[in-house]
């Protein structure tokens, strides 16, 4: 899909950054680092969400369900790819329901 237009996240009010995952761990812990950096840029408060659970598809969900407005962002890892192929339905269309904004970080996986 397209990416997000940049300016529409000039907001008007505070933004909520969704995290599928837990707080403490290493894509909160890039969460709180992000959103430290982007308030003073946006001129609003940008509030971490920690929403757990089913592999971060709950808060997937919820940020599918928000206005699309440019106010709830989300950052997920790349469970959000795979989702598809995991869960027989998922509550939401992950290549209609979002938007690309912006790649985070990367980090190497080791089994």
């Amino acid at each position: 899909g397209e990416c997000f237009p940049v300016g529409a996240l000039l907001a008007d009010r505070p933004v909520t950054l969704m995290v599928g995952y837990g707080a403490g761990g290493a894509t909160d812990i890039i969460a709180r680092s992000l959103a430290e950096r982007m308030q003073p840029l946006l001129g609003q408060p940008m509030l971490v969400q920690n929403v757990t659970g089913a592999g971060g598809t709950i808060a997937s969900d919820r940020t599918a369900k928000a206005p699309a407005d440019g106010h709830t962002i989300l950052l997920i890892a790349n469970a959000h790819a795979v989702a598809p192929g995991l869960y027989a339905r998922l509550p939401y269309d992950t290549r209609a329901d979002f938007a690309p904004v912006f790649l985070a970080g990367h980090s190497a996986n080791v089994l």
